[in-house]
């Protein structure tokens, strides 16, 4: 009777843990657009869990079928200040109808988060979207949260000066370095050839002088000398930008940065 009883509360004890297994954490992808697959949804929602667990920010994706007759952006500033628990954070907005995204950042991930940093976020993400790799380009958005977050808590946050570096495909560039040192030395080759013309040795030196070509008439020594100063030309630095991240007055008066587009 107690193997019994014991094999009963096992049981229970299984099918009390399942649930947690499958939705250990409340979702950060909020995908009303249903642009996700099911498939794909708790791959994605994982890992903008874990990022924003990682730093102690919001990472939100959030998608749409209409922006009830508000400016992206403003609707980016009523959801986050309804949905997300944090000041800290950044939310991705993607409607369909019009087909608009918005990268909206508030608290410390405006520092995180530079203009030229969200220039970069979306010529990762809007291509993919564009051909409806929703859950790709998502995934690429988090883990690029994830590496800008990583680099402003070093105090070194990613701006015109410094982004991040792009994939380095070591075989391309081999294949690319050999085609052109093929293509460059086979023409230099092929150039030398044609300048080749039929020639024979001279057997003494007396053969090359012309008789009476040489008189010498004076003989001095001249030493030659040149003197270089290199300045330092001055910058023109009035078109250069500051960098940093442009902030306006969100909806609800609280500072934000932000950017976004069509996809």
């Amino acid at each position: 009777m107690k193997l019994k009883n014991l094999i009963i509360c096992g049981f229970a004890a299984l099918f009390a843990l399942a649930p947690l297994s499958t939705s250990a954490h409340s979702a950060v992808l909020v995908d009303n657009a249903g642009l996700v697959s099911s498939s794909d949804f708790e791959e994605v929602d994982d890992v903008l869990w874990d990022t924003s667990v990682e730093h102690d920010v919001d990472i939100w994706v959030h998608t749409t079928k209409s922006l009830n007759n508000m400016s992206i952006s403003n609707y980016a500033d009523q959801w986050y200040d309804e949905c997300a628990a944090r000041e800290d954070g950044i939310v991705l907005v993607v409607c369909t109808s019009p087909r608009q995204y918005y990268i909206m950042t508030s608290g410390s991930c405006i520092y995180a988060f530079t203009d030229a940093g969200l220039d970069y976020i979306e010529a990762q993400i809007v291509p993919k979207m564009s051909k409806g790799n929703y859950a790709d380009a998502f995934i690429t958005f988090a883990e690029l949260c994830d590496d800008y977050m990583v680099q402003a808590e070093k105090g070194k946050p990613y701006d015109d000066n410094k982004m991040p570096k792009k994939p380095y495909n070591l075989l391309l560039s081999l294949l690319i370095a050999i085609g052109a040192g093929s293509v460059f030395g086979g023409i230099g080759v092929v150039r030398q050839f044609s300048l080749l013309k039929s020639v024979h040795k001279k057997q003494g030196a007396a053969d090359y002088k012309k008789p009476d070509s040489f008189q010498l008439d004076s003989h001095r020594d001249i030493y030659l000398y040149r003197k270089v100063e290199r300045k330092e030309k001055p910058r023109d630095d009035t078109n250069r930008s500051a960098g940093g991240s442009t902030t306006r007055t969100g909806s609800s008066g609280q500072t934000r940065g932000g950017s976004g587009g069509t996809f």
